[in-house]
């Protein structure tokens, strides 16, 4: 707990207050400043991921004294500080792919023609159920988004031609993107604890049985990245779809 002076009087001191006395790490500011410049445009998908994004640097920077004690660049030694950047790193993650189905919702919305990528075919009670067109694109773009696959980024690229179709993850950027998301399933799955599962889908240098552990500027580095990514497609869907902006 935090205290504060305000006159004659103390007053415990909220997360606002912490922010206004508590210097950000340079990192911090600086992808805080990438994320608030690039929100202004884009779908309502990516404002949402950004904000997202956001509320997890603004926790790292409240968190210093159990995520990073002896420098941003050092792991934490204190377990708390361990297990909360799991979690961190997990919800930007799970964060993209969700930010990833919202759009290629919008895109179904945009554009229900593209619905019909991958022939496949509606059942006539679904379409009799709806009111109009309209209505059975909203359902039918819905339920599209809810069997899709999760877990891998490769995979959603693949199965999904409105996205691939966008030209932005070639075999490098699908290559560093699965690896953020071995790590996450690590981190979810596993606590941390290397499998050889994990060894066998990445480049690591640790053995079985091992932890698992990132450094606080190793998460904002892959946070950036991802901010980058979201970008990246954003502008391009928004090109070739027509997208609304907000």
């Amino acid at each position: 707990m935090v205290f504060l002076r305000v006159g004659e009087q103390t007053k415990t001191a909220t997360l606002e207050d912490i922010k206004k006395i508590t210097p950000k790490q340079a990192e911090i500011n600086n992808l805080l400043e990438l994320v608030s410049s690039i929100k202004s445009a884009g779908t309502n998908s990516k404002k949402q991921y950004l904000e997202h994004c956001e509320s997890l640097l603004s926790i790292i920077d409240v968190s210093k004294e159990i995520l990073f004690p002896s420098g941003i660049n050092n792991l934490t030694d204190i377990s708390e500080g361990k297990v909360l950047t799991r979690l961190l790193f997990a919800s930007f993650v799970d964060t993209f792919e969700k930010y990833l189905s919202d759009l290629l919702y919008e895109i179904f919305l945009a554009k229900p023609v593209t619905l019909k990528a991958g022939n496949k075919t509606a059942l006539v009670k679904d379409v009799l159920d709806c009111i109009d067109i309209d209505d059975f694109v909203q359902k039918e773009a819905k339920k599209r988004v809810d069997k899709l696959q999760r877990g891998s980024v490769k995979s959603f690229v693949e199965e999904n031609q409105q996205i691939n179709s966008l030209k932005i993850f070639d075999s490098n950027l699908i290559s560093k993107t699965e690896d953020i998301f071995q790590i996450r399933h690590l981190f979810t799955h596993k606590n941390g604890i290397i499998d050889a599962k994990f060894i066998n889908s990445t480049q690591t240098q640790q053995k079985e049985g091992e932890e698992f552990i990132i450094t606080i500027k190793n998460v904002i580095d892959d946070l950036e990245f991802m901010v980058d990514l979201c970008d990246k497609v954003d502008i391009a869907a928004i090109a070739k779809f027509s997208l609304s902006t907000v």
